[in-house]
């Protein structure tokens, strides 16, 4: 099998069982709210796009994501997206050979493609790459060094602004990952200096069929001596952003898509190389004894990672490492804050799909329901609810006013255990039975 193909559907722009739109009309951006994860739910804590968009147009609220106008096209909201959300044209690998000689060049569109070495892969911007595409262009380029065109304008380029090289933080990570599995510095990625004039710099990154357009020229002109990769991409991004979002069901799992790509490429370059996925690639989950199995970590993660089970004499939750994101949101969520996220990963704990929690069943004397055994017989909603109501009835034994008299309220008290024989307004409580006398009810306006 041809190694630009080996791990194609990972290296999928968007979650085909999604649907994206466009953030606004005519943008280069398209979005499906549906794989957004503080759409998806308020304890997500992402906001990375927002971050990192370098002309600062995303604007993140409760209820969706606004694109202001004057989007530039680079593809870095995209880039540090990990669920996909986010969809850009222009970044595939599929033409991509590794049969051929000589180093794999990445260009960027605002360098006119004349100027682009043969058999270049150009993309909207060098910005745009992420870890996992470009992990996926080193599986695609075989034994090919890969070199990434460093034009000498990024610094000016509004898509790059000030400080380091755009593409600099996932090149970074992605020499690190190479370095763990063996992979020689001199197939690492590397940004390669060839500068060119500022005179013949294209003043904005064109959409993908402009780009496609001008590339298939220049293929035909030059004897198809010049590969590009955006045929028929832009296309399918046209048509998967014409379809209108529809309502999702927020509780169904999203994949991790980056994720996915750096995992299949780094699978693929340790076995070359005889090594293993590193350890601290998986993040690990460690859980207490305080853990209740409520399963609402479970209910929350948005990728699966955290499966709830059940059989006939157990219940808990299973994790699968490969799909942690390590969003943290079943930390937040867990009432008992049980559940500990270790992103880094434990050598201790083994990395892949495991059972997490394990918990015997037994049902709540007052409603039924489920649970995990404890020292007492009631489920911890009715815990809550017993102690709520006894809070609320010591409240209305002692009222701050001298000659306060019960309100309506004052009848709504917790049952009695059989071994408690005090009086409680208007109850006596013994081992006989419950004899009841009716209190004398107010309304809550005479309880002034």
């Amino acid at each position: 099998m041809n190694a630009s193909n080996t791990a194609s559907e990972a290296d999928t722009r968007t979650d085909p069982a999604l649907a994206y739109r466009r953030l606004r009309p005519g943008a280069l951006v398209s979005f499906s709210a549906a794989a957004c994860l503080p759409l998806r739910s308020r304890y997500a804590q992402c906001g990375r796009c927002v971050a990192v968009c370098p002309v600062k147009l995303l604007n993140l609220t409760n209820e969706t994501l606004a694109l202001a106008d004057g989007c530039l096209g680079c593809g870095r909201c995209m880039a540090v997206c990990p669920t996909g959300a986010l969809g850009v044209a222009g970044f595939s690998r599929k033409a991509v050979s590794s049969s051929e000689a000589g180093t794999l060049y990445l260009d960027c569109w605002k360098a006119p493609p004349a100027a682009s070495p043969p058999g270049a892969v150009r993309v909207p911007c060098l910005g745009g790459l992420s870890v996992g595409r470009l992990l996926g262009f080193c599986v695609a380029a075989g034994q090919r060094p890969v070199a990434l065109l460093d034009r000498g304008w990024c610094g000016q380029c509004p898509a790059g602004g000030a400080g380091e090289h755009p593409v600099q933080a996932a090149l970074s990570a992605t020499q690190s990952w190479l370095r763990e599995i063996g992979v020689p510095p001199t197939r690492w990625p590397q940004l390669a200096p060839q500068p060119l004039p500022a005179s013949v710099q294209v003043p904005a990154i064109p959409d993908a069929a402009s780009e496609q357009r001008v590339s298939r020229r220049d293929f035909f002109g030059r004897l198809a001596h010049q590969v590009t990769t955006v045929a028929s991409e832009a296309m399918a991004f046209e048509q998967a952003a014409a379809q209108t979002q529809t309502s999702v069901d927020r509780r169904t799992p999203v994949r991790a898509l980056e994720r996915e790509r750096q995992l299949a490429s780094l699978k693929q370059l340790a076995a070359r190389h005889g090594r293993a996925v590193p350890a601290h690639f998986f993040p690990a989950m460690a859980v207490n004894a305080d853990c209740c199995n409520h399963r609402l970590c479970a209910r929350l993660c948005p990728t699966g990672a955290l499966l709830a089970y059940e059989t006939d004499s157990e219940s808990g939750v299973r994790f699968d490492a490969a799909a942690c994101i390590a969003c943290g949101q079943c930390e937040a969520v867990c009432p008992e804050k049980a559940i500990h996220l270790l992103p880094a990963g434990n050598a201790a704990i083994a990395a892949g799909a495991a059972v997490l929690t394990r918990h015997s069943q037994c049902s709540c004397v007052n409603c039924g329901a489920e649970f995990a055994p404890t020292d007492q017989d009631l489920c911890p909603v009715c815990r809550r609810s017993r102690d709520f109501a006894n809070a609320s009835f010591n409240q209305l034994q002692h009222p701050r006013q001298s000659g306060r008299r019960r309100c309506a309220l004052s009848a709504i008290w917790p049952p009695a255990q059989p071994d408690d024989r005090r009086r409680r307004h208007g109850h006596v409580v013994g081992d006989g039975g419950d004899q009841r006398q009716s209190p004398a009810l107010v309304s809550p306006a005479e309880c002034r």
